[in-house]
């Protein structure tokens, strides 16, 4: 399926759409340079397309914080708790704004933190897609990031991915993937574009087709 399929609501049996009856959140999560943010976003952006209310959080910007005043709690840190506590206040908002789906980028390590999630979007069922990033893709994408401030380690002077940086994120994609916090997962080694299509599939929020009336455009609504 290429990037910018027109995609349309999914339809029950009985014609009505399914995803109008009741409000949906979907995490994305994935370890670092998954590409969580970027595919989290096209998935609203293609969800607005197909005329279904949606609202998109990047979850990272929700605790902009410091320094902690504790390290963790009941399995989970101060800074999950935090981005936990403010999306429980942001998600009432969008949803008497209308918005019946709620697409969040977030990284999802742990039972207890898919669970203070659901706590936090009271009223919604919940499914947790985790990206996975072939080795050699990984490389690419972490090596075409900025040098991080706050993680000198991860690159080397001249920019390039430093080996135990690359290993240490890879183990962390394996540990992730063998947990089974989420629902299902999805091989992200091309456009974000196609990796939103199949997490929209696997999540059955939509029913995605080649349609000529779109003559395969990307999407043009904007959050």
């Amino acid at each position: 399926m290429r990037d910018g399929a027109a995609c349309r609501p999914c339809f029950g049996t009985s014609g009505a759409r399914k995803l109008d009856r009741v409000c949906r959140a979907l995490i994305v999560s994935g370890a670092s340079g998954a590409g969580q943010s970027s595919v989290a976003a096209r998935i609203c952006q293609l969800l607005t397309r197909a005329g279904a209310s949606s609202a998109f959080i990047d979850v990272d910007t929700l605790a902009q914080f410091g320094p902690a005043p504790w390290r963790s709690r009941q399995g989970v840190s101060f800074y999950d708790m935090l981005k936990c506590k403010n999306v429980s206040s942001l998600w009432p908002n969008f949803r008497d704004a209308g918005a019946r789906h709620l697409v969040l980028a977030a990284h999802v390590d742990s039972l207890q933190l898919r669970e203070q999630y659901e706590r936090a979007l009271e009223g919604c069922v919940l499914q947790v897609a985790l990206l996975i990033v072939p080795p050699g893709r990984l490389r690419q994408r972490l090596t075409g990031r900025q040098r991080d401030p706050f993680h000198p380690m991860t690159h080397a002077e001249d920019g390039t991915v430093r080996q135990e940086a690359l290993e240490r994120v890879a183990e962390e994609q394996a540990r992730l993937q063998a947990a089974g916090y989420h629902d299902f997962a999805v091989i992200n080694d091309a456009s974000p574009g196609q990796a939103a299509v199949e997490v929209l599939k696997l999540a059955g929020w939509l029913s995605v087709t080649d349609s000529p009336e779109t003559g395969g455009e990307s999407c043009g609504c904007h959050h």
